[in-house]
């Protein structure tokens, strides 16, 4: 489930983004309906809560107090006799209610169609607000639910009643009127610095308690309407198009996009109690760690004759106040999770193992083709037998489209026709609908030509996710008058003699003369939407972009997918599930590959018409400095339109090979990798060049990422050795130009001891994506030092010593990093559980423990000790509590322990402290202290080769709890090792202490 907030503004957002519409504009009205009707299908509720300042009933209250002392009171604007506005209004209040009254009537007109598309919606505003008399609104609220609350019966401060009408009877619980049982704060208005602050300001947002009980009325809503909870990672790969190959690589997710490994609750209760009871009271019957996971009000009377009375749970005290209560009282229902036992936890965190374990989550025919692919030997005759038929099948079919495919191309605009001329449209569009390709609409885009502004096309084969227009043409138009002058001084104004400029403009020539750009004659700059073209140098090459963001092109444009490509991370995917099957089988293949290029890949498809008139690229000529326009014929590279165009191709075309050819491969934008066994691999590459060929695409025959198939091969930058395949391990690393590259560039700021913070970032950038391939987080701590230099304003910045030391980390760990290497995906985990206390009042002790569980779910050992006095001094200078430290403490110390029995194996971690969890993850701790024990984590995880995790559990199931407070009396530590901890070994070298 996911939520979109939309406002005409972002200023009261608080850590949320808001999707910014004005209702009481026509454009962004009809963006919003457009919206709608897009996400038609995934929509469950929409609710709006129209400011009511011009409607208040507020208005009428006399102050004669305040009005005497000179303070400017607020006045009607409206009456039920005219609630679009008092007849003689004038100036800014005239153009108050002209502006509410076109809000008002955009949200009766957006309600109507979401009730046509069947979405439930709801409206919000005070009781007595005159916003209920619009003709609009009072039309349609004629129909549908109301109910009517105060807020103080659901958490606010104030007295303040609501009116809620709904289209559907969902929010019917909500109702109820102040009982009179608890204090409310006043309305009067406040003189502040010479102002009034009226109250009304802070009862604008919902009060914490109504958003918990609106939000699980829409849980259960939605779940009725077949939406699916997911409360583990295992249940939500399920449901979900999350990607979870990533962790293949050692990628280790931040934030709260994955559920836990174990789920939190071992079962759910109905809890029971009047409304006026605080929910810590209620809950306190429940074991420590149950929680409230929805809440919703009800009238007793409802309840008691609806439901079986022995269904809720509830102590003695108030099983007897319920019985006391009115029909009409107030009660309130929760769904109470009570956390798992220790042991029930354990058991469920050995079967869950490591994610990587799971993480290769192919669609089943993937599998299948990955399978064919490593059939026996004497089967390569088959699989090679369905491509040939395949290639001759199109082929002949090519053959006879062909008069059809050159009508198709002389019905074009000329420069869409001669852009197209050597595609086999027809033929393309014959096999996605043979093969059942979602995207059904895909060859005409192509035809027509793709659009870079406004909505693009929902396609089907990207997950949903809707990203709205900032502008509509005619606002960019508008914008165009003053961005345009900016943006041809900021051309001009480049150095128009360096390399960088020449290059650029002799690859400008070559696109004039192939058609894909063309000088424009641009009498009006202002007329038009403009782009900058400027090189950029990437190794050995200058590529040209087209910076279509600076005219505001790319903020035209309205997406309803989210664009995802097949990287890196699929590939890894592909060849784990290979390494495994081969090994569950005992057929051990040697496996080569190798990657196919398309040259100029964008440009070998055009835009469409409407955008090839509004769009022209400024461009410098070299030397002279003058400006030239180009307009556009062929994809910018640069248009965020030309970015999803694209990607629609080469999932197409991907498609094909997979389905029809029957090929393990992989598309990257314009790079298609493929794997193969060593006996097929002349097939396979035979049918991939026969298929580019078949239907018009340009691909590069020679150049280095060219070369043949080979065990050690090029890919995405990266280098994939295949060598020890039938060993069943892979390494996927950097090559050795880029590992050189790198350590050039961090000698040169070493020995300046100057950077500046746009270098730092770039820098930062590099050193990300360098540790995504490498083994090990050492250098997390070395990149964030790089990344906070990148944010200081100063032109350039002095090197400090601590910063010089980072630098020369990350040049060391450029040179002896080794690859990652990838194995079979069925490797047993380690599952240990650390937790860390610090108790007493005057005198604070602190203590560790952990235990630990083999593959097999036995306990092989466990650990619990106080920590060194001398430990605890050094931590309590700098903390009067530093649980945080100690939460982080006994994971080091676990690798000290049982080093030799977790190296080169997976292993999880279970802490209960997010705060410790979220520092491992990131490899940074958030105190020097902290930082000094992840760095050291992360160097002897590096040494022993593990492959960590680190997932959250719960207290009350925490079963390192006990151990770490000394008590070892727990069932499931009998018959286990308890081991001593190395305080020595921890105290060695620098952090030895006096």
């Amino acid at each position: 489930m996911r939520v979109l907030a939309v406002d005409h503004s972002s200023k009261r957002a608080h850590g949320v983004h808001i999707a910014l519409f004005d209702l009481t504009c026509p454009e962004q009205v009809a963006q919003l309906s457009a919206l709608v009707h897009e996400e038609r299908a995934r929509l469950a509720w929409i609710h709006f809560a129209p400011a009511c300042g011009t409607a208040s009933r507020a208005r009428e209250r006399p102050l004669p107090h305040l009005e005497a002392q000179g303070y400017p009171v607020a006045q009607p604007l409206r009456s039920p006799e005219f609630p679009l506005g008092l007849p003689n209004l004038q100036g800014v209040d005239k153009e108050r209610v002209a502006k509410a009254n076109k809000t008002y009537e955009a949200t009766a007109n957006l309600c109507q169609q979401a009730i046509a598309l069947n979405i439930t919606c709801s409206l919000e505003n005070p009781v007595n607000s005159l916003f209920w008399c619009v003709p609009c609104i009072a039309q349609l609220v004629q129909t549908g639910h109301t109910c009517v609350f105060d807020n103080c019966m659901h958490g606010g401060a104030r007295k303040k009643t609501t009116r809620w009408w709904s289209s559907e009877p969902w929010f019917d619980s909500l109702q109820g009127l102040c009982d009179g049982k608890h204090q409310h704060k006043p309305w009067a208005p406040v003189q502040e610095a010479g102002r009034l602050r009226y109250p009304s300001a802070e009862e604008a947002a919902y009060p914490p308690l109504l958003c918990e009980r609106l939000a699980s009325i829409l849980v259960e809503q939605c779940k009725a309407l077949g939406a699916v909870l997911s409360s583990d990672l295992s249940s939500q790969k399920l449901h979900t198009s999350i990607n979870t190959h990533r962790f293949l690589l050692n990628m280790l997710p931040r934030g709260k996009q994955f559920k836990p490994l174990v789920s939190e609750f071992a079962s759910y209760v109905a809890l029971l109690h009047p409304s006026d009871v605080p929910l810590t009271t209620a809950i306190s019957m429940f074991p420590k760690g149950a929680r409230s996971t929805s809440r919703q009000v009800w009238e007793w009377g409802k309840i008691r004759a609806d439901c079986r009375f022995d269904s809720f749970s509830f102590s003695a005290e108030l099983r007897e106040r319920l019985h006391s209560l009115e029909v009409s009282s107030k009660v309130e229902l929760h769904q109470v999770g009570i956390p798992r036992e220790p042991e029930d936890f354990v058991s469920r965190a050995t079967e869950c193992g490591h994610p990587r374990s799971s993480a290769v989550h192919l669609s089943k025919e993937v599998v299948r083709v990955l399978e064919e692919n490593l059939c026996d030997n004497k089967c390569d005759s088959d699989l090679a037998a369905v491509r040939v038929g395949f290639i001759k099948k199109w082929t002949k079919r090519a053959v006879e489209l062909k008069q059809q495919e050159a009508s198709l191309k002389d019905s074009m605009p000329e420069y869409l026709s001669t852009l197209l001329r050597p595609k086999k449209l027809l033929l393309l569009k014959e096999m996605l609908e043979e093969l059942e390709y979602p995207d059904a609409k895909l060859v005409d885009d192509i035809c027509k030509g793709f659009r870079l502004s406004g909505w693009l096309e929902t396609t089907g084969v990207f997950p949903p996710c809707v990203k709205r227009p900032q502008y509509d043409l005619g606002t960019l138009l508008l914008l165009a008058k003053g961005l345009n002058k900016s943006i041809i001084s900021r051309v001009e104004s480049g150095d128009a003699s360096s390399d960088i400029a020449k290059t650029t403009w002799h690859q400008t020539l070559e696109e004039v003369e192939k058609g894909y750009v063309w000088f424009a004659e641009v009498p009006d700059p202002q007329s038009f939407v403009l782009a900058k073209r400027f090189g950029l140098q990437q190794a050995e090459k200058v590529r040209v972009i087209d910076d279509c963001t600076i005219g505001g092109l790319n903020k035209a444009i309205g997406l309803v997918e989210k664009y995802k490509i097949h990287s890196i991370e699929e590939i890894a995917a592909f060849l784990c599930w290979m390494l495994s099957f081969m090994g569950k089988t005992g057929k051990h293949f040697p496996l080569i590959g190798r990657t196919f290029d398309l040259k100029a890949a964008y440009k070998q498809f055009g835009i469409h018409p409407d955008d090839r008139n509004l769009l022209r690229i400024v461009c410098q000529k070299p030397d002279s400095g003058e400006v030239a326009f180009l307009g556009v014929n062929a994809l910018p590279f640069g248009a965020v339109g030309s970015v999803g165009a694209f990607l629609r191709i080469s999932l197409a075309l991907w498609f094909i090979g997979m389905r029809g050819l029957r090929l393990a491969w992989s598309a990257f934008f314009d790079d298609f990798t493929v794997i193969s066994k060593r006996s097929l691999a002349v097939n396979a590459e035979q049918s991939v060049e026969a298929l580019f060929d078949l239907l018009g695409m340009n691909f590069a025959r020679e150049g280095s990422i060219s070369e043949g198939f080979s065990s050690v091969f090029k890919t995405l930058g990266l280098q994939i050795d295949l060598s020890s395949a039938k060993s069943g391990r892979v390494q996927l690393g950097h090559t050795e130009k880029r590992r050189k590259e790198l350590q050039e560039t961090l000698s040169s700021f070493i020995d300046s001891g100057i950077i500046t913070p746009k270098q730092a970032e770039s820098l930062r950038g590099r050193m990300h994506w360098y540790e995504s391939f490498v083994f090990g987080r050492v250098a997390n701590q070395a990149v964030q030092t790089v990344g906070s230099i990148s944010t200081l304003e100063v032109g350039s910045h002095k090197l400090s010593i601590r910063e010089i030391d980072a630098l020369k980390l990350l040049r060391d760990r450029v040179l002896v990093s080794p690859p990652l290497t990838i194995a079979p995906s069925s490797l047993d985990a380690w599952v240990i559980f650390t937790d860390g206390a610090c108790e007493g009042a005057e005198k604070k002790v602190g203590s560790i423990g952990g235990v630990n569980f083999d593959p097999a779910g036995r306990c092989r050992g466990f650990f619990g000790a106080s920590v060194p006095e001398t430990y605890m001094q050094r931590l309590l200078k700098n903390s009067l509590n530093p649980i945080y430290e100690l939460e982080i403490l006994p994971v080091l110390m676990s690798l000290f322990i049982w080093k030799s029995v977790i190296a080169r194996s997976q292993v999880v971690f279970y802490l209960d402290n997010d705060a410790a969890r979220s520092g491992l993850i990131k490899g940074a701790g958030a105190t020097l202290e902290a930082s000094e024990l992840i760095r050291e984590f992360t160097c002897h995880e590096m040494q022993l080769q593990c492959m960590t995790w680190f997932a959250r559990v719960p207290t009350h199931s925490n079963v390192a709890d006990g151990p770490s407070r000394l008590d070892f009396r727990a069932r499931i530590l009998k018959g286990a090792v308890k081991e001593e901890i190395p305080w020595e070994d921890f105290f060695s070298g620098s952090r030895k202490l006096d």
